[in-house]
């Protein structure tokens, strides 16, 4: 701790980097008191009469920079009456105070470090007053700011209580000589900006203030001031292993006996073990009681079984009175690594894991415990069991909630100086002045978490370079506690980390080091960028995860789109992201906050589900389907699948359920296989039809947070293909008739007239009962409006050639003719700003019409396509679709394996994904028929020879392509007019490894090439 009276001058404090932790106590798990045995079962600090929180309301001011700021010093005999308020927790700028800014990667001022902003700086004025209970007379009095942003200044009555950095962990102060009786005053000043800005670098909003709880608490002076928790497996993994160590601290002037008891619950409140120490304590002095006992046949504690005990401390004075008591919940658990692999209880593991950032659509920064429970259920739902606490410690109450419901944590240091480079590239990691700021961060969350045993990984930070203040902090972490590995991802594959934890490599690499090096876990600490429309190949990575042992699994970026809600002046509601707050000065990187799993509101994405297939802990397998042989597999890492119970169904494609049962229960443990067969001998599968298995592993019972009769894993096969004869019918019918004019071709049918234009060659009229239902030719189509992805890899740039390719098109030969049954008109195009030539081939007759098309490319050096097939639009009316098809859910060329074979009913409106910046969406992939429709009843039906992708949604890909990325919000776009309409013979993929550079896998590109495909185009 540092103290003052070795300082320089306070004002000079926020730009140095050696100053960040002044009059604090040393840091250590929460020990409010509780009252007595029975308060300590609630788990809730709040309970106890010696906690008072300091919450609501404080008056507030804001200022430009910190010289222009009042002297705080006197503020508490000065009538502030006056000024504003604001509510704490709260970030400022989310209550109408200054700018919110986001920015990723580098920091919102002129990087000079350890130097900030000296015009402006916003630098605030908290004030509150309370007063001590009686009950608190002749004890000590704490004072602690669960987290505050960035450098704080802290007064109480007037005299200077201290001064912090370090935004993500606990500020705390024994103001046992500071306050008075009556009403005492707290004044903090708090800048937004310090050389702390320099090592908070995270990709997040940057917002300030008092993010997390304040309150006092009160303990004896003879109190328990610190407990450290190991709760281990012996070797053989049976027999728990607690190790205790309780300081316990003498702040009174006499020398005290007392005695430290230890019981140890389950929670049934059954007593599995009691002892005691005696401890005698020179006057403001302290000692350590030890505590090591085997506890026999413990339950042991896994994400997937939380069990949890109780341990009580009691801290019994001279007396026999207990003056304090500590309570926590804790698990039995080893971590370890065992032949290059991360073991939890002797057991490889695998990390289906996900980053999460503390974010509230509302208040930033600021979250709550409902939130905390609604992203558990949501995790548990997604089939996660792990969490990266990205960039930095979280909430206390977090752990705890992991604690309970069963998620491996990884906890990380607030330590992110991106801006100033990564790797070997960044000299704070270097730089000795800066390498206590380093150790002191890691040491803080140390310090807090320790005994939670939800934490199985350290990690020392995100993106801060590589160096010696790193290996100094690995090398204290490793001294303090060995009963975890730490990881670091900027250490490479240096020694230093004891988990090889890289970002965003593509499957190619993950491969290579399975293959190459294996020494250690590997295990990617963010993968599959979730930003908007994305998540592509993540089966691609887990093939590979499940095939090498070394690989075991990564952490999804990131769990929830950082959107900030709002509304237009028209009060349509919409989320705000970088650049929507302030004029154009101010900092921003768009739209980049938005790469979550979930909305803002916590709606989940389509790749959400995407993630929670691939996720799934039940694997069902196809062996030989003419024998019906199958087999289910338990992915689970140590439980069995008595919670379930497994079903299947067959379905054909003429929508009809043929037979339903249940597989034969049976126990099935973690990482076994089973073999089952179903009897197809007695369905007959007409030649027509395709058949399906569908597999579904449902909750016998209640589950962690999931209910019975949840389905959590599911599967399809086709088991019997069916010979499809889409083409158009050649039956003897009444001929359409030809009608000619100077400027189109009119085909005359029964029922339906069909207008080619002679000039463009196109389709611009399809009239149903003398109304033409299309808003626009069906033309050949070549652009997709870019996802976010697309702009990474500068899809739009590169492929920019076939944005406006339909509309150069130039008709070169039009020729007519006819059979018996139907008319046709074979026409050949040119397409010149691509140098590639189309022959389109339209055959109509009374109540449909068919369209071949076949596309050469003249050259060779043309960009890859973003997608090929025809395009249109129809009449707004034309808003009812059904389709057989894979769905419901959104799928695309590269991520399509939550999405099954089904006939799907939906209104064209909701086929569009609201991505937070409109973008390509809504697609369905294998398509092998669809229908549009009006309330009218008026019905279109398109088939192709082949399994196609169609996207049918309000608005057209041009409609949905901005200028640049992040451009727009949902609310720019015009109120739709017609129903889109694009026919893919191919899309590429929609990418997944990161936004920012690179392209979806080889194998979902679209080069170009020689192409044939058909569409048919039937009135119902």
């Amino acid at each position: 701790m540092q103290t003052t009276s070795t300082l320089p001058p306070l004002n000079t404090w926020y730009q140095d980097p050696s100053i960040f932790s002044v009059g604090q106590t040393t840091p250590h798990v929460n020990v409010v008191p509780f009252l007595d045995r029975k308060n300590c079962f609630t788990d809730r600090p709040s309970d106890s009469s010696f906690y008072q929180s300091l919450n609501g309301q404080w008056q507030f001011q804001l200022f430009d920079n910190p010289e222009v700021c009042e002297n705080a010093e006197n503020l508490h005999q000065k009538d502030t009456t006056d000024w504003k308020t604001i509510p704490v927790p709260a970030n400022w700028e989310l209550e109408g105070y200054d700018i919110p800014i986001y920015v990723n990667d580098r920091y919102p001022f002129k990087k000079n470090p350890p130097f900030v902003p000296q015009d402006h700086n916003p630098t605030a004025l908290y004030k509150t007053t309370f007063t001590i209970s009686e009950k608190w007379e002749d004890r000590l009095t704490f004072l602690c700011f669960e987290a505050i942003k960035s450098a704080s200044y802290f007064w109480l009555n007037g005299q200077f209580l201290g001064y912090n950095q370090d935004s993500k962990t606990p500020v705390e102060f024994d103001i046992t000589n500071f306050i008075q009786e009556g009403e005492n005053t707290l004044v903090i000043k708090v800048l937004r900006y310090s050389d702390a800005s320099y090592l908070e670098c995270q990709d997040m909003w940057r917002l300030s203030g008092i993010e997390r709880e304040v309150y006092l608490y009160s303990k004896p002076k003879t109190y328990i001031q610190d407990y450290r928790i190991l709760s281990t497996l012996d070797e053989n993994y049976q027999d728990g292993i607690l190790d205790l160590n309780v300081l316990i601290n003498n702040q009174s002037k006499e020398d005290k006996e007392c005695t430290c008891l230890l019981q140890v619950t389950d929670l049934s409140d059954q007593t599995i073990f009691t002892g005691g120490k005696k401890i005698k304590l020179k006057a403001k002095d302290s000692q350590t009681a030890h505590f090591h006992q085997t506890l026999k046949n413990i339950l042991p504690w896994t994400a997937e079984t939380p069990q949890l005990y109780r341990v009580i401390i009691c801290l019994l004075d001279d007396y026999a009175y207990p003056s304090d008591i500590q309570s926590t919940r804790i698990g039995f658990r080893t971590v370890e690594i065992k032949n290059a692999q991360l073991c939890v209880n002797g057991q490889a593991i695998i990390i289906k894991g996900v980053n999460r950032h503390e974010h509230d659509e509302v208040t930033g920064h600021v979250i709550t415990e409902e939130s905390m429970i609604e992203d558990i259920k949501l995790m548990k739902q997604c089939n996660i069991n792990a969490v990266r606490c990205s960039h930095y410690p979280n909430a206390m109450r977090w752990y705890e909630l992991c604690d309970e419901y069963g998620l491996y944590v990884v906890d990380e240091a607030n330590i992110e100086s991106h801006g100033m480079g990564i790797i070997d590239y960044n000299p704070l990691a270097k730089d000795p002045k800066w390498k206590a700021a380093h150790l002191n961060r890691v040491q803080r969350m140390y310090e807090r978490s320790k005994n939670h045993t939800c934490i199985i990984t350290w990690s020392l930070g995100n993106e801060a370079g590589s160096g010696d203040n790193f290996i100094a902090a690995a090398d204290w972490l490793r001294a303090q506690d060995t009963s975890r590995p730490l990881q670091y991802e900027q250490a490479m594959e240096e020694s230093y980390t004891d988990i090889v934890c890289p970002m965003y490599p593509t499957p190619d690499h993950v491969e290579k080091y399975a293959k190459e090096r294996a020494d250690r876990p590997f295990i990617m600490c963010e993968y599959a960028h979730a930003m908007g429309n994305s998540v592509g190949n993540l089966v691609e990575y887990w093939d590979l995860i499940h095939q090498y042992p070394s690989l075991q699994g990564g952490f999804v970026w990131d769990w929830m789109d950082q959107g900030i809600a709002a509304k237009t002046e028209n009060g349509v509601p919409y989320w705000k992201f970088g650049g929507d707050f302030g004029d154009e000065k101010t900092p921003s990187d768009g739209n980049f906050c938005i790469n979550g799993m979930l909305f803002p509101d916590r709606t989940p994405h389509p790749h959400f589900y995407e993630i929670q297939k691939v996720y799934q802990n039940i694997a069902f397998h196809l062996e030989n389907v003419e024998k019906g042989s199958f087999f289910v597999e338990n992915r689970y890492d140590f439980i069995d699948l008595n919670h379930v119970y497994l079903a299947w169904t067959i379905w054909s494609s003429k929508d009809e359920l043929v037979r339903s049962g249940e597989i034969a229960a049976f126990t099935l443990k973690a990482h076994q296989k089973q073999a089952f067969q179903i009897d197809f001998s007695s369905i007959h599968f007409e030649e027509d039809t395709d058949y399906y298995i569908n597999f579904y592993a449902f909750l016998n019972r209640d589950f962690h947070t999931l209910s019975k009769g949840d389905c959590i894993a599911k599967e399809q096969y086709c088991i019997h293909q069916g010979v499809h004869d889409f083409t158009l019918s050649q039956t003897k019918t009444i001929l359409p008739t030809v009608q000619k004019t100077s400027a189109s071709i009119r085909i005359l049918a029964k029922e339906n007239t069909f207008e080619i234009s002679k000039t463009t060659g196109l389709i611009e009229g399809v009239f149903i009962n003398e109304s033409n239902i299309l808003n626009s030719p069906i033309t050949p189509y070549f652009w997709r409006s870019p996802v976010d992805n697309d702009w990474g890899c500068l899809m739009p740039l590169r492929t920019a050639i076939w944005r406006d390719a339909h509309q150069h098109i130039t008709l070169k030969e039009q020729n007519l003719s006819s059979t018996a049954t139907q008319i046709s008109i074979l026409q050949e195009f040119y397409l010149s700003t691509v140098d590639c030539t189309l022959q389109l081939t339209y055959q109509f007759n009374q109540n449909s019409f068919e369209i071949n098309a076949h596309f050469i490319p003249q050259k060779e050096d043309l960009p890859e396509l973003p997608r090929i097939g025809l395009h249109t639009t129809f009449k707004k009316e034309l808003n009812q679709l059904q389709y057989y098809g894979k769905g419901p859910i959104e799928n695309y060329p590269d991520r399509q394996y939550a999405a099954h074979f089904g006939i799907y009913n939906s209104t064209v409106q909701d086929q569009y994904e609201p991505y937070l910046s409109p973008q390509e969406n809504g697609a369905k992939q294998e398509v092998r028929w669809m229908k549009l429709s009006s309330i009218k009843g008026n019905v279109l039906k398109i088939t192709a020879d082949n399994p196609f992708g169609m996207t049918a949604t309000p608005y057209t890909p041009e409609q949905l392509t901005p200028p640049m990325r992040g451009e727009w919000h949902p609310y720019d776009l015009p109120v739709s007019e017609h129903t889109s309409l694009c026919l893919d013979h191919q899309q590429m993929g929609i990418g997944g490894v990161n936004s920012w550079g690179e392209q979806p896998l080889e194998q979902y590109k679209v080069y170009p090439k020689e192409m044939k495909f058909s569409f048919w185009f039937m009135f119902e």
